[in-house]
């Protein structure tokens, strides 16, 4: 049995009650999120997709129960607690110059053509903050709505890009090459929101406390 039917099997007893329960996540934060339904059978869950901007706001009239982004939440009406954290690893093709490297410096991709997802996801502002630490600025050729589509744009040979630490298997699967960044540190820090006087189900509670040791436990297993 694979880790992941491992954890699906020990997660999938959790007792969290029965009861609805609505979130938000952004597109590149559904990997982990959308495991959670199989993990906790006893709960119904809506889950919707929406840009990042739109979060706090539905947060905060009572749309959803919690949202999944990968960028603090820095509001005097929003708790906002970190489930996971993990690098934001360069993606090239397996014929590209880079290939071959373990670790290179941020600034080593000034001159490289850059699939990126558009201004305003979470992951754009979090690597556009990065090139400012490291002093460059990013030739942006090619701008996208989803990131399930960077793989195929970078395996044309269209630019590099970034993809999060979860999705490299998924990366190598399309044989393109994976690699470190350093100065600065390419990191990520996935978390879950929540209106501070939201009312929550007992349900919703035990949920969230569940969500928290889960990812504490997925943690691991990527550190």
């Amino acid at each position: 049995m694979g880790r992941g039917a491992a954890q699906s099997s020990r997660y999938g007893r959790a007792r969290t009650g029965s009861g609805f329960v609505d979130c938000g996540f952004t597109p590149l934060d559904s990997r982990p999120v959308i495991l959670l339904p199989d993990l906790t059978p006893s709960i119904y869950f809506r889950l919707s997709q929406c840009p990042f901007a739109e979060i706090p706001q539905r947060l905060e009239t009572g749309a959803y129960d919690f949202g999944f982004l990968s960028t603090p939440l820095v509001k005097p009406c929003i708790q906002w607690r970190s489930l996971l954290s993990e690098e934001i690893l360069l993606v090239v093709p397996s014929t590209h110059r880079l290939a071959g490297q373990k670790h290179i410096p941020l600034r080593e991709i000034a001159h490289e053509a850059v699939v990126i997802e558009k201004v305003g996801s979470g992951l754009r502002d979090l690597i556009d903050t990065f090139c400012q630490q490291a002093g460059i600025t990013l030739s942006i050729p090619y701008e996208i709505d989803e990131p399930a589509t960077l793989y195929d744009f970078v395996k044309a040979g269209l630019g590099v890009g970034f993809t999060p630490a979860l999705m490299k298997k998924q990366a190598n699967e399309q044989v393109l090459s994976c690699i470190h960044l350093t100065n600065p540190t390419c990191e990520r820090t996935l978390g879950i929101a929540w209106r501070e006087k939201h009312y929550l189900s007992q349900a919703a509670l035990a949920f969230r406390q569940f969500v928290m040791d889960y990812f504490a436990d997925l943690e691991q297993g990527i550190s």
